[in-house]
């Protein structure tokens, strides 16, 4: 978890990867308050709605060059 200096509030990094990805390699990187917020970002990177985008991936928490599958 991180804090972001300008505003002192708690940040922490997601990813997300391809459900059908048996190694679940991270496809993006991003630093965001919630998942949610990590989550509307990637759909609309990604140009999908949320729904569609959370039936084709997940959103992990990443540290320190670590995930933690959700």
């Amino acid at each position: 978890m991180y804090r972001d200096q300008s505003t002192n509030r708690q940040i922490m990094k997601f990813g997300f990867y391809s459900k059908n990805d048996p190694s679940r390699e991270i496809i993006n990187l991003g630093v965001f308050q919630t998942s949610h917020d990590a989550a509307c970002f990637f759909a609309a990177m990604k140009g999908l709605n949320v729904d569609i985008f959370l039936d084709l991936f997940n959103i992990t928490t990443v540290s320190n060059g670590k995930f933690r599958i959700n």
